[in-house]
């Protein structure tokens, strides 16, 4: 990975690396419209533009781009996949690590999945992004999320990790969650059991009482008072009806007094 910051010298003569260079001062050499590749396995992996680049060749050794920097990223097939952009950049040889700063823009070409911080470090090796800095990752699908302590990518933003984030997540009309590196798959989550039915006892009905029989009205004059042992004491009206059928006054003055039967 080294030599992608060395103008690519797997692909580049050493008599082109030394002319694209120029002695700027003791120890620093700068070049412009730099224009590089890194390629493995006889494939491009990676192409990286910038229009001026200096080169620290004492001590620690590291390579500058204070005017920009432009990297494009290929896939398996030779196609452009991811892109980077940053108004600076400063790679450190030892390391194998790139610090990006100032309007870092990573941008995923087949999904659109877009990253947006100040400051970014790219780990050649891994082939990963991190950062400690606030980051911003846009969606197509309206998803919005801001990370305030940074976050890790990798370098095609196939997947991320975001700390101390918040943001929108669209729902979908049928309530389905997507299925993308923000989503889990909704196929691994089981629907609920079915509630188990629960068996009631039948309703014992209680029997109806029957209304009491209201007690006959006397007749005007009569006694209302029962007598004991549940017989019916006679009215005056009564032993007149019995008198009258026995015919006991049929020969007889109705002032006279009745005979008195043994």
């Amino acid at each position: 990975m080294g030599c992608f910051f060395l103008l690519a010298s797997c692909e580049n003569s050493k008599e082109e690396v030394d002319a694209a260079f120029g002695k700027k001062s003791s120890g620093i050499e700068e070049a412009y419209q730099i224009d590089s590749y890194l390629s493995q396995d006889g494939k491009t992996k990676a192409r990286l533009t910038a229009p001026y680049m200096l080169r620290q060749v004492k001590d620690s050794q590291y390579m500058e781009f204070p005017r920009s920097m432009h990297v494009d990223f290929y896939d398996t097939t030779g196609v452009i996949e991811t892109i980077l952009n940053a108004k600076y950049g400063k790679y450190k040889e030892s390391e194998s690590k790139v610090l990006l700063r100032d309007s870092v823009i990573v941008i995923n070409i087949k999904n659109g999945d877009t990253l947006r911080t100040p400051e970014l470090w790219w780990d050649q090796n891994k082939q990963e992004f991190f950062t400690d800095k606030p980051s911003h990752i846009t969606k197509r699908d309206g998803t919005d999320i801001f990370s305030r302590n940074g976050m890790k990518a990798k370098q095609d933003l196939s997947w991320y990790e975001l700390y101390g984030n918040s943001g929108v997540l669209p729902t979908p009309d049928d309530m389905t969650p997507a299925t993308d590196s923000l989503h889990r798959d909704s196929a691994s989550h089981s629907a609920p059991p079915p509630p188990t039915p629960v068996k009631q006892e039948p309703v014992k009905q209680q029997p109806v009482p029957t209304p009491a029989t209201p007690a006959p009205v006397p007749a005007p004059g009569s006694s209302t008072i029962a007598p004991p042992n549940g017989f019916m004491r006679r009215t005056d009206s009564m032993r007149a009806e019995r008198k009258r059928r026995m015919g006991l006054f049929s020969n007889q003055d109705p002032k006279s007094k009745p005979v008195q039967q043994p």
